[in-house]
Formats: C-alpha cells, sequence, structure tokens
C-alpha cells in the first residue's frame, strides 16, 4: 500500500497532517503505532531539515540526512509500503529503508534542458 503525503513542497507550500506541539510535523507509518517526524529547517522556509522515525515506545531512529551540504534540505517526504521517498532541495529522489533508516538509492531528478532527459 502506498500513502502519499506530501507535508512541506517549499516556501509558503505546507500541508500539515499532524502536529504534536514539541516536534515538527508527522507522517503516520501504516500499520504501526510509529511515526515519521519531520524537523523543520530553522530558517523558516518551509524545508525539512531531518526525518527521525518515532517508535511508539519512544525511541527514535533517524533517517539518513539529504546530504552533509548544510544548504540542502528535503522538499517532499512520503511513506510507500517499506521505504521513505524523500525528495531534496538539491534535485535528488531519496529512497530510504522505514526499518533501519539506510539509504537505499539515490537518483539525480532535475531536468536537462534540451536533452528531454530527467
Amino acid at each position: 500500500m502506498s500513502l502519499d503525503v506530501v507535508l512541506f513542497l517549499g516556501p509558503g507550500l505546507v500541508i500539515d497532517i499532524g502536529h504534536n506541539g514539541s516536534h515538527g510535523p508527522e507522517i503516520p507509518i501504516p500499520g504501526s503505532g510509529d511515526v515519521l517526524e519531520l524537523a523543520p529547517t530553522p530558517d523558516g522556509l518551509g524545508y525539512i531539515a531531518s526525518v527521525i522515525r518515532r517508535r511508539s515506545d519512544g525511541s527514535a531512529a533517524r533517517m539518513a540526512p539529504p546530504r552533509d551540504d548544510t544548504d540542502n534540505g528535503w522538499t517532499a517526504v512520503r511513506v510507500d509500503g517499506q521505504q521513505v521517498i524523500a525528495s531534496s532541495w538539491s534535485c535528488f529522489e531519496v529512497r530510504l529503508d522505514l526499518n533501519s533508516g539506510r539509504e537505499i538509492s539515490r537518483t539525480f531528478t532535475k531536468y536537462k534542458r534540451g536533452t528531454g532527459q530527467g
């Protein structure tokens, strides 16, 4: 089952489906009491600085960051089966394992002008 939930699309484009008051927005993980907590970047522009899986027992597992680059952040995050699919500001679609947080794949998605290729 795929759950398409995009929470931060960029400046001024925010869909908040859950907020627990002490963290950023959350995406519920189907079939569990766990959630993905989305921590906003400190600049207030609506990007996601980090994604953390908060288990129902309160423990946490950090997902892989967008890159080591401090100017980067997630622009969209969704759960698809056992993967977290996140798009970065630097035009990468990154697939993360929902259980371990490890990166599965990273694909550059920026359209290359004049080539007809992504």
